[in-house]
């Protein structure tokens, strides 16, 4: 066997790897986004038109949820690179298909967070970045009444919110007052 067929079949094995783990990664993007985005975003809109105690709003579950085709899309013609079955228009398609997933992620975000942000204002909603945890993609938390945002709750916030989806499940009138006692007890629990 020549040199040159050696190289080329290195080269084929190598991108056919490229290729397997295209599709476990993509695999997983897909497995994220309809087992955390999704429920995300649906609790969001749940929680949006329960008028909920609180809200939490992750600004890029409707954009991931909106690339789904392209990772769909990348693990097919993965396949077909594997099996050696890409066509040129296949090719086409793909480039299309990836631009056009960039653009709907990017233009789906920012449309996204104009509308949460003024469906929140609408409902007299407040951020309260005392319950959030760091980080970009965490969701940012938005409260019904100012007075549920206790300054000092952020090494609890976790509690207090399952906290107030008990008190709104029994239908219990929350006041500042009740949440701060409640933090404070999670505060002693913690010590």
């Amino acid at each position: 066997m020549s040199e040159y067929i050696q190289v080329k079949i290195k080269a084929e094995n190598k991108a056919k790897l490229s290729a397997l783990v295209m599709i476990i990664a993509f695999s997983g993007l897909i497995y994220i986004n309809l087992n955390i985005a999704l429920p995300l975003l649906l609790d969001c809109y749940e929680r949006i038109y329960n008028l909920s105690y609180y809200v939490e709003v992750s600004r890029y579950s409707l954009p991931s949820l909106a690339a789904l085709p392209f990772s769909i899309y990348i693990i097919y013609l993965a396949i077909k690179f594997i099996l050696s079955k890409v066509t040129d228009i296949e090719k086409k398609v793909f480039y299309y298909v990836s631009i056009g997933s960039i653009i709907v992620f990017f233009v789906s975000r920012i449309l996204f967070g104009f509308w949460v942000d003024h469906r929140l204002e609408q409902l007299n909603y407040y951020w309260c970045f005392q319950y959030e945890i760091g980080g970009m993609l965490r969701p940012n938390i938005y409260v019904k009444d100012p007075e549920l945002c206790y300054p000092k709750s952020k090494e609890v916030g976790k509690k207090v919110m399952l906290w107030l989806d008990q008190q709104e499940a029994n239908s219990i009138q929350v006041t500042g007052q009740m949440l701060r006692d409640q933090a404070n007890i999670y505060f002693e629990q913690e010590k």
